[in-house]
């Protein structure tokens, strides 16, 4: 509710831009400190290309903050809005990135655009040992339970010798 507020409050989208002497804005400041919901509400007013990639006195970005700090749920965010709106133009924005336009700007898209390749490849494969894991782990059970199985119709077969081993010792008198 605070940042909801604070940030109505922020309808001009230079003082969201504005830098500190690090070099960081607004944005740099909330993926470096992991909040994720400060982070989504000022990338949904209007983000802009420079925001997402623009870069403080080091060189880093708010995404390489949040990389950097293993702040996930911020990366997968900042990933989310800065392919998509430096892939293709936003529909609120007039910032619209054209191949000729910056060529460091598309090298760095690019760039982002084979990490993000890189890392869906990477989870798919995760995913891919995992359900092999599970896999063979449902063949274990099977195989356990084939083997119980297989224990159980043998002492029924033992019961049931022994059931009649009785009825023949006795003499069939017991009826």
């Amino acid at each position: 509710m605070v940042v909801s507020r604070l940030l109505s409050l922020l309808s001009d989208e230079q003082l969201l831009k504005q830098e500190d002497h690090y070099g960081w804005n607004c944005l740099h400041w909330a993926a470096y400190r992991d909040h994720f919901r400060v982070v989504e509400k000022i990338l949904s007013k209007k983000p802009m290309v420079d925001w997402i990639a623009s870069h403080d006195k080091q060189g880093r970005s708010p995404l390489d903050l949040s990389e950097q700090f293993h702040s996930n749920h911020v990366t997968k965010l900042i990933k989310a809005y800065g392919f998509e709106y430096t892939k293709f133009s936003s529909p609120e924005s007039t910032t619209s990135v054209e191949e000729d336009e910056d060529p460091k700007l598309k090298r760095a898209l690019e760039k982002k655009e084979n990490e993000l390749v890189k890392n869906l490849y990477d989870e798919l494969q995760e995913q891919k040992t995992r359900l092999k894991m599970l896999e063979l782990e449902h063949n274990e059970c099977i195989r356990e339970l084939h083997h119980l199985q297989q224990e159980e119709m043998k002492e029924q077969q033992e019961i049931e010798f022994l059931q009649n081993r009785i009825v023949e010792l006795t003499g069939g008198a017991q009826s």
